[in-house]
């Protein structure tokens, strides 16, 4: 049978997460003259003012994260600042991000805070001011929703019919599809939702934080997980009972992505050759470390001693 047939669910987004690039990078950013600050009426000629008036202006910019000023001579860096960010070569989270900058551009350019953003715009500075991009796709994850009618087959006589073994299949045949991340059982159309906003890297949709409750206050936060709307988690025991031939339920397989650059926020083809790379190199040391043991039995032992005759000749030694 032919592998869509097989795997239906998981084809109308594969083009969208295998090794393409993010539609954008995490962070885009603009150098801005400050005789254009110190000038804009909608501002007020207030640094503060023009981030809220960029926010407006360019859909693209979602939330401020930084800016920075560069004065006198040092006015050209803030469009190499702005470049870098463009170009996605100052990567990382917000904090690294900016501690980055900071670093680099110390003795030229200072961070503009909360009280300084203010003031006006000088017209001996240009400004660099860095947003998130209301257009970057967070592929850290990937995900195929699976109908339960199929999940009940024993697929390629592999699965059993059971809800684990599917995903199994699922990673042997999509080499981008790392550590089984979740698993969740829902009625159909939540299950497809949740399958499309994962593709498309929506994490809002479905990597939350939960609060903790003590009656009616919130004392803080549990660290994020994944919770997908309309779809209940299946627990590891569950997880190997049968799929139920439910043919209004499905299953929603959430793999971590291979391809994703945990640093740049990108997916791409050299990030999976890494990780192919790496998961060689593991599974080489294991076969040679069980070599190396196999030598020794034989060595002290001869042919078909077990593992727990080499310990206990090793421990005779060791007393002797």
């Amino acid at each position: 049978m032919p592998m869509r047939e097989l795997f239906p669910a998981m084809f109308p987004l594969v083009a969208l997460t295998l090794l393409s690039p993010a539609v954008a990078y995490k962070r885009i950013a603009a150098a801005v003259d400050g005789t254009i600050v110190s000038q804009s009426d909608f501002a007020g000629g207030r640094i503060a003012g023009y981030q809220a008036v960029q926010e407006v202006v360019n859909p693209l910019f979602e939330e401020l994260q930084l800016t920075m000023a560069c004065c006198k001579d040092a006015t050209p860096m803030a469009d190499e600042i702005a470049a870098k960010i463009n170009l996605n070569e100052i990567q990382g989270d917000e904090e690294a991000m900016e501690k980055e900058v900071e670093s680099r551009y110390k003795d030229k350019c200072s961070k503009v805070d909360l009280r300084d953003s203010m003031e006006k715009g000088s017209k001996e500075c240009r400004y660099a001011f860095i947003f998130s991009n209301a257009k970057f796709a967070d592929l850290r994850y990937q995900a195929t929703c699976v109908p339960a009618q199929m999940c009940a087959a024993n697929v390629a006589g592999m699965t059993e019919g059971k809800i684990a073994l599917y995903g199994v299949v699922l990673r042997i045949i999509m080499k981008t599809y790392g550590k089984l991340a979740y698993i969740g059982q829902g009625y159909q159309g939540a299950c497809t939702a949740g399958m499309n906003e994962v593709n498309k890297g929506n994490l809002d949709y479905f990597y939350k934080s939960r609060p903790i409750m003590w009656g009616s206050s919130e004392l803080g936060k549990l660290p994020a997980s994944i919770d997908v709307p309309g779809m209940g988690k299946v627990g590891v025991f569950d997880a190997f009972e049968p799929c139920p031939p439910d043919p209004y339920k499905g299953y929603l397989y959430i793999f971590d992505n291979r391809a994703w650059d945990k640093n740049a926020s990108v997916t791409n083809a050299t990030q999976l050759a890494k990780e192919v790379e790496r998961l060689r190199k593991e599974k080489d040391a294991k076969e040679k470390a069980k070599k190396e043991l196999e030598a020794l039995q034989r060595t002290l032992l001869g042919e078909g001693a077990g593992e727990g005759a080499v310990l206990r000749k090793l421990q005779a030694d060791i007393v002797l």
